[in-house]
């Protein structure tokens, strides 16, 4: 469902909040909210409600953590945010000030002008996370090193991408090779940063950031990858995208974790990722809400997807 509502005061934010819930959202997504009034309004009423609060917005995340955020996506912003010139990036986010300049700009310049991670700051910050239970949500698949590696690399992805994916994909390319920024381009210090919040005790979910040209169902593996070439345990990051998910949603009852009882919702792998994460790629068979999936079955959805493909192009 394509809705769009413009939000300009608390009482908009109470209106939007409820209009989503009843349009059927589990959580309640922001991107940039500009003024306290409407972010704390929108967290409020979304709690009143029984729902998470997801968010995505250059700001204070110390602050927004104490007033209720439930989780954070975009996890450049954890760097950001947490950088000893993060006042000058909020204020640079907040005039928009991106309209102005290209986006090689943006990496080559303006982020190598907030130095480094103050870390003092970035420890207060997990610190805040860990009291009031705040999570991450990862997006590493975005990343232009995961991207370099796994989209771009991975031509045979190509065929579940239409013309104008395909199209975006290389523009993305040329992109990436427009930054000279090593922080941006350098896989280690785009994860280190979520592993070390982690190995503190903030929890982690599983995302992708999917959009564009990134593969759905290919990049959450990628993720994983990311989770444990970074640092985690193959079983840490494998609970990013099963049990920890269903306690975020107050849904470990019934999902997240192989129990009688539980929804039947399963991956069967032809070997074992607790010694090699790559593993979660050789499924076998999914049971899906009770429904089995055979390894034929499968790639008949994949058939099926290339076809679409086709037909759009």
């Amino acid at each position: 469902m394509d809705k769009t509502l413009l939000v300009t005061s608390a009482k908009d934010a109470i209106y939007a909040v409820d209009s989503l819930i009843n349009w059927g959202a589990d959580v309640i997504d922001l991107r940039t909210i500009h003024t306290k009034p409407i972010l704390y309004a929108i967290i409020k009423r979304a709690h009143q409600k029984g729902k998470k609060v997801l968010a995505r917005f250059s700001g204070n995340w110390i602050e927004a953590s104490e007033n209720g955020v439930d989780a954070f996506t975009h996890l450049s912003d954890l760097w950001r945010t947490t950088s000893k010139g993060r006042e000058k990036y909020f204020k640079f986010s907040k005039a928009d000030s991106m309209q102005f300049i290209t986006t090689a700009e943006f990496y080559n310049r303006v982020l190598p002008s907030l130095g480094g991670v103050d870390t003092p700051y970035f420890y207060s910050l997990v610190k805040a996370f860990k009291k009031q239970n705040s999570w991450i949500i990862t997006n590493t698949p975005s990343f232009f090193p995961c991207k370099k590696k796994f989209e771009h690399g991975d031509t045979s992805r190509n065929q579940y991408r239409t013309s104008r994916q395909q199209q975006l994909m290389l523009e993305d390319l040329k992109l990436s090779n427009e930054i000279t920024m090593e922080e941006v381009k350098a896989p280690k210090p785009a994860i280190s940063f979520i592993i070390m919040a982690a190995k503190a005790g903030v929890k982690l979910i599983s995302g992708t950031q999917l959009e564009r040209f990134i593969t759905p169902g290919m990049s959450l593996h990628d993720m994983l990858y990311w989770l444990a070439h970074g640092g985690l345990t193959p079983a840490e990051a494998l609970r990013t995208a099963t049990i920890n998910p269903a306690i975020f949603l107050n849904k470990q009852k019934e999902l997240g974790t192989v129990e009688v009882g539980k929804l039947a919702d399963l991956v069967l792998l032809d070997a074992n990722p607790l010694t090699d994460i790559n593993n979660t790629r050789k499924i076998n068979a999914v049971v899906a809400n009770g429904r089995l999936l055979q390894r034929k079955d499968l790639d008949k959805l994949l058939e099926d997807a290339k076809e679409k493909v086709k037909s759009s192009n």
